[in-house]
C-alpha cells in the first residue's frame, strides 16, 4: 500500500544548514534528478528530498557531494506516508485542487 504514495523511495538528505542551499545547487546539476525539495521535521531538523525516480543516483549525489567537502550525516530511504495514501485514494477531486476553499 505504502508504494502507491507520492513519495514512496524518494530519498531523504541532510547535511549541515551551512551547506544545504550548495548541495541542492549541486544535486539538482546531476543527470537524471529533475528537482530537490525542502522538508522539515517536527524537530526543527531541514532534510532535502530528492525524487524516487533519481533514487539510483544515490551513491553518485553523495559522491558528488563529498567532492565539493559536503558531508552527507543522513541518507533515508522513505517509505511513503500511508495517510497521503488515504488521502489520494478519497479526497474529491475539487477538493485536492483547492484544499481550503
Amino acid at each position: 500500500m505504502r508504494a502507491r504514495a507520492r513519495d514512496h523511495n524518494a530519498l531523504l538528505l541532510r547535511v549541515v544548514p551551512d551547506k544545504l542551499e550548495p548541495a541542492r545547487a549541486k544535486i539538482q546539476s546531476i543527470d537524471g534528478v529533475d528537482s530537490v525539495e525542502t522538508v522539515t521535521r517536527r524537530d526543527g531538523t531541514v532534510l532535502m528530498r530528492v525524487p524516487a525516480e533519481a533514487r539510483t543516483k544515490a551513491a553518485e549525489i553523495v559522491a558528488a557531494l563529498g567532492a565539493d567537502g559536503i558531508v552527507v550525516e543522513e541518507l533515508i530511504n522513505e517509505v511513503g506516508m500511508l495517510d497521503d495514501v488515504f488521502y489520494d485514494i478519497t479526497a474529491h477531486v475539487a477538493h485536492r485542487e483547492t484544499p481550503y476553499a
